[in-house]
């Protein structure tokens, strides 16, 4: 927390933290923490990054398949390794973990509303539901959610910001769409508000098809939940500070750009899994997903158990750093603020 005085005259306290463009990189591509990846579900204002096209750059197109493809029945061959020759196919990547940044905050939305639709309940939902479901993401397992939290508080970011929500996440909506992922509901078109409402495009294949393209930290948990072999690549999680971004997250934006079939389409790619895990073995944690018969518990439980992590670490570093009077009249206040509501 650090004191600021506001435009209006007025003062109070804002909640900061730095963190490196190599650290953003790799939770914005493997979801290790959801750290920072998770608040970029959420629209937020960058108040810098156009350098290189960084962060308020164009959504570029990076990557996947059309769904009724042969690329979408096979999954297509997986990348070589980071210095295999298919990581070059798109390109020579760019060594700038500023440069990638834009593309990466792309990537991560396009991951979020996969995993969103995925954990949908049964039955027909909205435009605004969905968004709704991949704005609270980042809140599953959270330690503190219901304690120093407004227990409405997903509810009440949605209301407030659903017309950002539809801005952010238009391009990978669009092709949600177009690929017939989601598909007008048959049982009546309209729900509460006149609002048309959709199904995720049923079979199982489908499935586990988009499960596959999950980030490599939900694909690891959601293995080890199932009792399925995967282990993820040194090569690619092993890299320190400084090489990070020229040997993995460089390469790995270049085959996802390899991969595509057509203009923006990021959302249907496997590349991320292929590289982390290999592709067979991210097919095998997919399918075993799905003949599970308990798909959204186990993706919710892996979802949640990266969260969790990552809040526990954040409560224990936020005591540290601003000592226990500053987190406790911190967290008093989070507390009424909660009853207030």
């Amino acid at each position: 927390m650090v004191p600021v005085a506001f435009a209006d005259g007025s003062r109070g306290d804002v909640k900061y933290g730095a963190i490196g463009e190599e650290t953003l990189l790799r939770d914005l591509l493997l979801w290790d923490s959801l750290y920072v990846s998770g608040r970029l579900h959420k629209p937020v204002r960058f108040l810098g990054g156009d350098e290189a096209g960084g962060l308020r750059g164009p959504a570029r197109p990076l990557g996947g398949g059309d769904p009724g493809g042969a690329g979408w029945a096979a999954g297509g061959a997986g990348p070589a390794g980071p210095a295999g020759a298919d990581w070059a196919a798109g390109g020579a990547p760019p060594v700038s973990a500023g440069a990638l940044l834009g593309p990466a905050v792309e990537v991560n939305r396009s991951r979020a509303l996969l995993l969103a639709a995925l954990l949908m309940p049964p039955g027909p939902f909205s435009e605004a539901e969905l968004l709704g479901r991949v704005a609270g993401l980042s809140y599953a397992g959270d330690v503190r959610a219901g304690v120093a939290e407004d227990p409405r508080k997903v509810e009440r970011i949605v209301a407030g910001s659903l017309g950002a929500l539809r801005a952010d996440y238009a391009p990978h909506l669009r092709q949600a769409f177009e690929w017939q992922l989601l598909q007008p509901w048959a049982g009546g078109g309209a729900g509460g508000g006149g609002a048309p409402r959709y199904i995720l495009r049923p079979g199982k294949g489908v499935r586990a098809k988009l499960v596959e393209c999950l980030p490599p930290g939900i694909l690891l948990r959601a293995a080890r939940l199932l009792g399925v072999e995967a282990r993820a690549d040194p090569s690619v999680w092993g890299p320190g500070p400084g090489a990070w971004a020229g040997s993995v997250a460089g390469p790995l934006l270049a085959e996802m750009r390899a991969r595509s079939r057509g203009a923006g389409a990021e959302l249907v790619n496997e590349a991320l899994g292929a590289a982390c895990l290999g592709l067979a073995a991210a097919q095998r944690v997919a399918a075993a997903a799905v003949a599970s018969g308990r798909l959204r518990e186990v993706l919710g439980a892996a979802l949640a158990g990266t969260v969790r992590r990552s809040s526990l670490r954040q409560a224990a570093s936020g005591l540290v750093a601003s000592g226990g009077v500053v987190a406790g009249r911190y967290v008093y206040r989070k507390v009424l603020k909660a009853l207030r509501r």
